[in-house]
């Protein structure tokens, strides 16, 4: 992505399906990166990673069902958006185990942050997706 750095990256986490229960595990990190690139900018290039990867986004897809890969934009520092096409902070970040337990890696008490931050953060046991091993470091080519 142009004008935009890896800074940072969890280890790797299986969890259990979230909204679709009914398939198999997922694996997932967090990736912190710096950037120079507006948010919806940035979304289009994220989307663009998928396409290349051939991610199904037609209507034949199952809305959170499996995929080959998800690139979830989740929070910018000082951004706020409410538009169609992105909400930031993500609207569902708060309830995703498999969101806050790789972001632990990342940073000091996430749930605190994020609670700054005006998210909501619910209790372990009352999220979705819950991380279920840890599948261990993201290994870079």
């Amino acid at each position: 992505i142009p004008m935009t750095c890896v800074s940072s990256c969890s280890r790797i986490y299986e969890s259990e399906p979230a909204y679709e229960e009914r398939q198999d595990a997922f694996a997932n990190a967090v990736i912190e990166i710096k950037t120079e690139l507006a948010p919806l900018i940035l979304l289009d290039e994220l989307l663009k990673i998928e396409d290349r990867m051939g991610r199904n986004r037609t209507k034949s897809a199952r809305v959170n069902g499996p995929r080959i890969i998800d690139l979830d934009l989740l929070w910018m520092d000082g951004e706020v958006h409410g538009g169609d096409r992105l909400r930031l902070p993500h609207p569902y970040l708060g309830e995703r185990d498999f969101v806050l337990v790789p972001l632990e890696d990342l940073m000091h008490d996430p749930t605190r942050f994020l609670t700054h931050g005006g998210v909501t953060v619910l209790p372990r046991e009352q999220r979705v997706g819950a991380v279920t091993s840890d599948l261990g470091p993201v290994a870079w080519e």
